[in-house]
């Protein structure tokens, strides 16, 4: 389940906590490479709303991934902190066996997400900035510079 999750953390941009215990996907009607996305964590206030997302991988293959995950291990009752500290060392090493050689050698899970809006990116039709781009499909609030500026490492 740790490297299924981490494939739909690259797939989707979500983070660890997202696509092990809060996020919802759901297919968005006649979209292949889109879903709304749900569970956001790190929202601040509680806010959660819901917003489209796209996927680099087709929505059906997104939604059973997720319910394999859940069905292999549930972290519902647990909390954001545990269930990091819980998969930490699984996840880090299997990140490193998994992506050193396209990421570098000292790459993590969250890595992946700075990877994701790379490729989701450059798969777009460009008509906003990528800080815009980034802001948008990653659910930061505008002016997030510093944050958003993290992204910037990686580029098509």
């Amino acid at each position: 389940y740790l490297k299924v999750g981490l494939g739909l953390m690259l797939l989707t941009g979500r983070r660890t906590t997202e696509i092990l215990k809060t996020a919802i996907f759901h297919k968005v009607e006649n979209k292949v490479f889109e879903v709304v996305f749900e569970g956001q964590t790190k929202k601040g206030d509680g806010v959660n709303l819901p917003y489209k997302i796209p996927i680099l991988a087709p929505a059906k293959e997104i939604t059973k991934a997720l319910e394999f995950i859940r069905k292999e291990r549930d972290f519902a009752l647990l909390t954001n902190s545990q269930v990091n500290t819980k998969v930490a060392n699984g996840l880090n090493e299997y990140t490193k066996q998994l992506f050193n050689t396209w990421l570098g050698t000292d790459c993590t899970p969250h890595d992946l997400r700075k990877a994701y809006i790379a490729l989701a990116y450059g798969q777009s039709d460009k008509k906003e900035s990528f800080r815009g781009f980034a802001e948008k499909f990653l659910g930061h609030s505008e002016n997030s510079e510093l944050t958003t500026e993290t992204y910037f490492k990686y580029t098509i």
